[in-house]
């Protein structure tokens, strides 16, 4: 069923945009003859072309967008379809914005098992095996390069 609605959404999407480069080319055929200009035929389909290409290079453009948003967010562990309808649909890039200020955090993989648990955790859900190295004292994750727990403040050794 959400794929239904997501093809109704994109084909009134295209439509709106075919809509929009036809406003675009009479508005350019009014602006021209407002001008006193007679309208050339080889001027209008020049104009045309520009603007055709210009809808389909911005159509790739929102295309990529989604494909990109729909990746990673089903990486995030996030609805994919929710976030690509908002980012394409909302205008202005604001629903771009938006999901890049409230996607969560990458989860990491377990080396051993191979299961998916969160980013910061030090120990895997499935299996129980550290993930990343854990501060000696506070057992919180701690960063490859991390002289100083973030959390607790004592000094590491060098591993």
């Amino acid at each position: 069923m959400n794929r239904k609605i997501l093809l109704w959404l994109f084909g009134g999407y295209c439509a709106c945009m075919m809509f929009a480069l036809v406003l675009l080319r009479v508005s350019f055929t009014h602006s021209w003859i407002s001008f006193g200009v007679h309208e050339d035929p080889l001027v209008g389909h020049v104009l045309m072309a520009l603007a055709a290409v210009f809808g389909l290079l911005l159509l790739f453009f929102a295309i990529g967008i989604g494909i990109y948003v729909y990746h990673d967010s089903r990486k995030r562990g996030m609805e994919p379809i929710l976030w690509t309808l908002v980012v394409i649909l909302v205008p202005y890039f604001i629903g771009l914005i938006i999901y890049l200020a409230t996607r969560k955090p990458l989860k990491s993989t377990c080396p051993s098992c191979g299961a998916t648990a969160p980013w910061e955790a030090s120990f895997c859900p499935s299996c129980g095996r550290a993930i990343c190295r854990s501060c000696p004292k506070c057992k919180g994750a701690i960063q490859n390069g991390a002289r100083f727990c973030h959390a607790c403040g004592v000094e590491l050794a060098k591993a």
